[in-house]
C-alpha cells in the first residue's frame, strides 16, 4: 500500500490540474506507479492562490 499524502490533484484549485481530463491523468499516472490512495492538499490560506467556494 502507498498513500501519497500530499498532492494537488483537485482540478481549478490552486497549482494544481487546469481540467478534469488532466486530473484523471494524474491518477491513472499514480496509479500505475503503485498508488493506493491520495490526499488531495490544496493551499489553505495561502498568499499566492484565492481558492473561493463556489
Amino acid at each position: 500500500m502507498m498513500i501519497d499524502i500530499h498532492n494537488h490533484i483537485l482540478y481549478g484549485i490552486d497549482d494544481g490540474p487546469k481540467s478534469l481530463e488532466d486530473a484523471i491523468e494524474l491518477i491513472r499516472q499514480a496509479i500505475s506507479e503503485g498508488v493506493t490512495g491520495i490526499v488531495a492538499t490544496p493551499h489553505h490560506l495561502h498568499p499566492n492562490f484565492s481558492n473561493d467556494i463556489k
